[in-house]
């Protein structure tokens, strides 16, 4: 297809910056490319809002040495207090704005919550209640010199023993660029590929293979001759870049495109620990910042549909014909937060089975290819943990005949393998494709073990005897990495295929000591501890969905040991 117009004045001013500052093809000098960088970067620190650059705040603290103590819900119960973080002894605390503060915002608002920052104890138990706090009111914009008069009147009477100090656009922008340098992008190519990711379609999905290739450019996963402080650095680097990136989902309220992107990084970050065995200190709190991000745009997804259905969500690419896609998108994203919730024992955590909305999400998945089983898979698991037996075997039950109607000996060209993301079946659906995908995929299925081996666990002999005929007709594949820390990347080149047909005439005995004799050795170890991972890394990852993952991730929602 070709590019719009927009796409090539992009490219061609994008080329002529880099011909103005290069000699003979070289790469440009290291300067002249943070002069570009520093620019695009103040052009994002002015587009965003408080809760864009708090992401990015936590990253710039975790890479300067500080340790996150709490971060902000953003409810009645912060006392000003956004994120609290503890460095050398000393603690910290910041409120953070967007914007100018002038003397009106100030007083309207600003103020009481800065007295609550600069008077209110910090209660929380990784901090003695009488320790002093150092405080910090947090902008990406200018304070106003009638503000700061304010400020420093109160900082020399009322305040005097704790008072308060100020961050603005300027030192926001320079903490922001000597990180965002630890990786500058080094030929016009990078160049491009950043733009692309930054300026894109936030109304769209990531582009993962372009953006995994430019992600592991920072985080050097090919690079052994790098220190671990290094590596603690790239990946708070990483997660800079993925906020800027990710602020054009977020201005669209693209909440699925905003989960995907973390979840794709936290598993690339976790392909680093697996690689270098990198101790917790060196990862885990630029981890668990990007994990309460996900959680926070989970849970305005949840927000959405229960507020306004999928009416307010059908306003972008996935408008007319296509928002059946879309809803089933959506509901695959909820239920995963809903497990995910369950996983970390989440006291928030809204029963599902009580929503008013509950009967008609179950209407809204399509199977549109293996990948979609996935969610037919967690309603399953979320029916059996609350006890709602009536329909719980249904959707195991729809998953399965709609794999044997598509992939068994009667289907035409199968369901879409999980390789294939939902954006390449509806373009191929639509005729959009300059390259229609004519791989057939009758014959063999990913999934199809995963949903076997639930029925065989909760003995549904009857259910599974009905369909064993035609369930020995499709191969049961699978594809295993090499290395450990290859299960976390998105394309593989290394490891072995398996396609097993299973036996025309089977003992229900033999299914059943299989399952009695399972154990979780071949899931990933990283995934056992950081279980409530789990869910979006299936999600995102379906192709690295199997039985054993998918054992594991029934057993820990179930709470069985």
């Amino acid at each position: 297809m070709k590019n719009t117009w927009k796409e090539r004045v992009k490219e061609s001013w994008l080329i002529n910056f880099f011909k103005k500052r290069t000699k003979d093809s070289e790469p440009a000098p290291r300067e002249s490319q943070n002069v570009f960088l520093e620019r695009t970067i103040e052009n994002w620190l002015m587009s965003v809002n408080e809760l864009t650059y708090q992401f990015s705040f936590y990253q710039i603290l975790l890479s300067e040495g500080y340790e996150i103590i709490y971060n902000s819900k953003h409810n009645a119960f912060e006392q000003g207090k956004d994120i609290v973080a503890k460095k050398g002894g000393n603690v910290f605390a910041y409120q953070l704005k967007g914007g100018d503060i002038s003397n009106s915002v100030w007083r309207g608002g600003v103020k009481a919550e800065c007295e609550e920052l600069v008077e209110y104890p910090i209660i929380n138990p990784a901090i003695s209640r009488n320790t002093r706090h150092k405080s910090f009111l947090v902008t990406n914009g200018e304070i106003e010199d009638t503000v700061r008069l304010a400020i420093d009147s109160l900082n020399s009477d009322k305040w005097k023993e704790n008072p308060l100090n100020t961050i603005t656009k300027g030192q926001l922008l320079s903490r922001l660029i000597k990180i965002s340098n630890d990786f500058t992008p080094k030929s016009p190519t990078d160049y491009r590929d950043f733009l692309d990711l930054y300026l894109t379609d936030g109304q769209g999905s990531l582009d993962i293979p372009k953006y995994t290739k430019f992600i592991s450019e920072i985080l050097q996963i090919d690079n052994e001759d790098v220190y671990r402080e290094e590596r603690k650095r790239n990946i708070a680097t990483a997660s800079i870049y993925t906020g800027y990136i990710i602020s054009s989902f977020e201005k669209y309220n693209n909440h699925v495109a905003t989960i995907q992107t973390l979840t794709v990084l936290s598993s690339y970050i976790f392909a680093l620990v697996e690689k270098f065995n990198l101790k917790e200190k060196y990862w885990l709190g630029s981890y668990v910042v990007i994990r309460d991000k996900i959680k926070e745009a989970s849970g305005m997804l949840e927000t959405e549909i229960v507020d306004g259905g999928f009416d307010k969500m059908i306003n972008s690419i996935f408008d007319g014909e296509i928002g059946s896609y879309r809803r089933s998108l959506a509901v695959s994203y909820l239920l995963t937060y809903k497990i995910s919730q369950i996983l970390d024992d989440d006291k928030d955590c809204l029963d599902i089975f009580t929503v008013k909305y509950f009967k008609s999400i179950t209407g809204s998945l399509l199977a549109w290819g293996e990948s979609a089983l996935y969610a037919f898979i967690l309603f399953f698991i979320l029916s059996i943990k609350h006890e709602d037996n009536s329909d719980s075997y249904f959707f195991l039950e729809s998953a399965l005949k709609s794999l044997i109607d598509n992939n068994g000996r009667q289907g035409i060209s199968g369901l879409f393998s999980p390789y294939f993301k939902i954006d390449d079946v509806i373009m191929n659906n639509l005729g959009l494709l300059e390259e229609p995908i004519e791989e057939s995929f009758v014959g063999g299925s990913y999934l199809i073990k995963s949903i076997i081996s639930l029925l065989v666990r909760h003995q549904k002999k009857e259910l599974v005897s009905k369909y064993w005929r035609e369930i020995t007709y499709i191969s049961q594949l699978s594809f295993k990495p090499s290395k450990a820390w290859q299960n976390f990347i998105w394309h593989c080149k290394e490891g072995g295929n398996t396609s097993v047909f299973p036996k025309q005439t089977q003992s229900w005995a033999e299914l059943m000591k299989e399952e009695e004799s399972w154990d979780n050795k071949n899931v990933p170890k990283l995934l056992q501890k950081y279980y409530s991972f789990l869910p979006y890394y299936l999600l995102v990852f379906p192709h690295r969905i199997n039985d054993d993952n998918i054992r594991f991730l029934e057993d820990k929602t179930l709470g069985k040991k």
